[in-house]
């Protein structure tokens, strides 16, 4: 599977570009897609999933061109939206049976047997005969990923999937996205919480008001940001001080006050040591720093020059 982006843009009536020029390749395996609110993830997945036409530019899923063979596509695809509703008359079971038989599973016994196994999978089984809308929050979640996988699709998009959820569902639901990975899908997931994509994901791409800001691995991302994060000790009265001058990334108690983790250029003014970054810290980086103080070096070519 492959979906190939060529020049996608999307502006509204009011002159707002919700996507500038986006073109970039995706291809089988779990690709990340990560980027402050307003960068346009949401309008992108929106557009893959044929709920809103571009202004411009093309998208092909293998050979279909998505909006001259918009039926087809369609049928390969499972998505969740960060807004998911539920019908309100219908319990657990009766909701994922019925999307199991929109998404092509028709012989009754197949279909009984698949949403089963979903439920299991997703850890509702229990909750199958409550009523769908009167589920918890974090169950409503649960249910809105059974729904999107259920049926085998080719294409799987989710939009903030594990908002919600505790960490024993975020994990359980990383791991279910990962067995899938073994077939020959696409797996798109949209999300803010960074160790999301840092724990799944081979390849990624990071939005900025539009724009493609990164397209690479998370590795690459990690790596490319080396020698410029720090841990501080800090006293109380300074800790204010640190803020207001670096992005902070974590701030832990110690024995004689505080361990501060930051991002920058350089260290000034406070003593610290260097330590090995993580995704969370490539990321503040590259939006505080690259993207703010070198904007068109990255604007259109996805962090390539």
């Amino acid at each position: 599977m492959q979906i190939t982006i060529e020049g996608l843009s999307q502006i509204y009536k009011n002159g707002k570009k919700a996507l500038d020029d986006v073109s970039l390749q995706i291809n089988h395996g779990m690709f990340g897609l990560l980027g402050p609110n307003g960068a346009g993830k949401t309008t992108l997945m929106r557009i893959l999933v044929t709920l809103m036409k571009p202004t411009k530019g093309i998208v092909k899923v293998n050979e279909l061109d998505l909006l001259k063979n918009r039926r087809e596509v369609r049928a390969m695809l499972g998505y969740l939206p960060q807004e998911f509703k539920f019908f309100s008359k219908l319990t657990t079971w009766e909701f994922l049976d019925y999307v199991a038989s929109l998404a092509g599973l028709t012989h009754g016994r197949q279909r009984k047997i698949a949403v089963d196994e979903m439920l299991e999978n997703v850890g509702l089984f229990e909750a199958r005969d409550r009523m769908a809308n009167k589920l918890s929050g974090g169950m409503k979640r649960r249910l809105g990923i059974a729904q999107a996988l259920i049926g085998d699709p080719k294409i799987i998009v989710v939009d903030e999937p594990t908002t919600g959820l505790d960490p024993e569902e975020r994990i359980r639901f990383r791991n279910l996205l990962a067995d899938l990975t073994q077939k020959d899908i696409i797996i798109i997931l949209s999300t803010h919480i960074v160790s999301d994509i840092s724990s799944t994901c081979t390849d990624m791409a990071l939005l900025n008001n539009g724009e493609l800001a990164y397209k690479g691995s998370p590795d690459d991302l990690v790596e490319s940001v080396k020698g410029h994060t720090f841990r501080i000790e800090a006293i109380d009265s300074e800790l204010e001080e640190i803020k207001q001058k670096y992005p902070v990334i974590a701030t832990l108690p110690a024995e004689n006050g505080w361990e501060v983790e930051i991002v920058a250029d350089e260290l000034k003014g406070f003593s610290g040591q260097e330590i090995e970054p993580n995704l969370e810290h490539a990321y503040v980086y590259f939006m505080d720093y690259k993207l703010h103080a070198n904007p068109d070096e990255f604007r259109g070519n996805g962090g390539t020059k």
